[in-house]
């Protein structure tokens, strides 16, 4: 197999004036179209080809540097400024409305959602919850049976309810 050789400054210059253009990655010539453009080069091109540079892009190590290169933007002022007009537009708010949707759909969002439903039966207080009888405020949970899974068979009453049906079982 025979190695593609480096193209001296002359044959670049020569290139350039015909439309084409020597990727450094891949080391082919190729069309000016097929490089981004990037003022501070002295041609005002990309060393490399598109083709190349999304090959990098899909690696482990760029993505990488990408996520450890956002955080630390995230925690300067200008990355908060920026986080918070995306999240603040209309695309923002999509973005963040999918990916909740995406989460409680998945299989650890249901999991941590059905054991904070459990604790909250099972040991947490019922206040905030209306009472299921007459709508008071309610302060307890009353259990139907305490078979299986008793915790999710639980309803939300006040004291005088929760009395009422529980003296009422045994009448």
């Amino acid at each position: 197999m025979e190695k593609k050789r480096r193209i001296k400054k002359v044959e670049k210059e020569f290139l350039f004036s015909l439309g084409l253009k020597y990727c450094s990655k891949c080391r082919e010539i190729k069309r000016l179209l097929e490089f981004s453009l990037c003022r501070p080069n002295k041609d005002g091109y990309q060393f490399t080809c598109t083709k190349c540079i999304k090959k990098y892009q899909e690696t482990d190590t760029f993505k990488k540097h990408q996520k450890k290169y956002q955080k630390q933007y995230l925690k300067t002022d200008s990355g908060k400024i920026a986080k918070k007009k995306y999240f603040t537009s209309n695309k923002g708010k999509i973005a963040r409305k999918t990916s909740q949707e995406n989460y409680r759909k998945s299989d650890i969002g249901k999991r941590k959602r059905n054991i904070r439903n459990r604790t909250n039966i099972c040991w947490g207080s019922a206040s905030g919850f209306p009472c299921a009888d007459c709508r008071q405020p309610a302060k307890e949970w009353h259990h139907f049976s305490y078979e299986d899974d008793w915790r999710h068979h639980a309803i939300p009453v006040c004291n005088d309810c929760h009395d009422k049906i529980t003296f009422s079982v045994y009448e």
